[in-house]
């Protein structure tokens, strides 16, 4: 009997052993493995989709009560959402609101990345601006291009030597163009204002830059601009590019 009790804790044993290894192995195999292979990344982790489930254009009556919705209320959005209820809107449309701080009242293109146009209810002017939604990034917002982008064009210093207080405006471009390749990429254009010095002020011309996505949707644009240390600044797979300026 102590036989057979010494062989059965032998195989036992073994047994454990083999288990063991078995998991160290499959651990090492997992870890070797190295990151996913390309295609696997292609598409971001997180996505975001937008269609005219999530179109609302706030009425009147609804832009005043949004005056008793304050930004800085912790309970803002709350409040946005009950306004929103009473004027019908959908739950899409708010989710877009908490996304962008904004309301999608129009949305154009059967591309991948489509041009909407947002309305900022709390801002003091230029309350509507274009946007670019569905891509990667998957919100693109032309307005906030560097205003630097044009510093270094030939074009853009000549008419600076003539205008010393010429400044780059980029809230509310100007859709040029937008078209789609035969690769599936697309491109959109806008027109920026060149001001003699403020918002008020006279055009002087405009700048021409392009925004350009691959038919997965990564913005691939690349851009003239000179680095900036005190801005944080996007890589430059990820940027527009400046075409050129234009007279008025």
């Amino acid at each position: 009997m102590a036989f057979v009790s010494n062989r059965l804790l032998v195989l036992v044993s073994l047994a454990v052993l083999a288990l063991g290894a078995a998991f160290f192995l499959g651990r090492t195999t997992a870890s070797d493995s190295g990151p996913a292979a390309p295609e696997a990344m292609d598409s971001p982790l997180i996505s975001v989709g937008f269609g005219p489930s999530q179109i609302w254009e706030p009425s009147s009556q609804a832009i005043a009560d949004f005056g008793r919705c304050g930004p800085n209320d912790l309970a803002w959005r709350d409040c946005v959402w009950a306004v929103m209820q009473r004027e019908n809107a959908t739950r899409d449309a708010f989710e877009f609101f908490k996304l962008t701080d904004g309301f999608l009242i129009d949305l154009q293109g059967d591309g991948q990345v489509k041009l909407g146009t947002i309305m900022y209810r709390w801002r003091a002017n230029e309350n509507q601006q274009p946007i670019l939604l569905g891509g990667d990034p998957s919100v693109v917002r032309p307005e906030e291009i560097r205003t630097t982008i044009a510093n270094s064009n030939p074009d853009f210093q000549a008419l600076q030597s003539r205008n010393p207080d010429v400044i780059f405006w980029g809230s509310g471009p100007q859709l040029e163009s937008m078209s789609t390749a035969a690769d599936g990429g697309q491109s959109f254009i806008f027109r920026y204002r060149l001001l003699d010095g403020c918002h008020a002020c006279a055009i002087l011309g405009y700048a021409r830059v392009q925004y350009s996505f691959a038919a997965t949707g990564l913005q691939t644009s690349p851009t003239p601009r000179l680095p900036d240390s005190q801005t944080p600044r996007l890589p430059d797979s990820q940027t527009p590019r400046l075409l050129g300026i234009v007279n008025p």
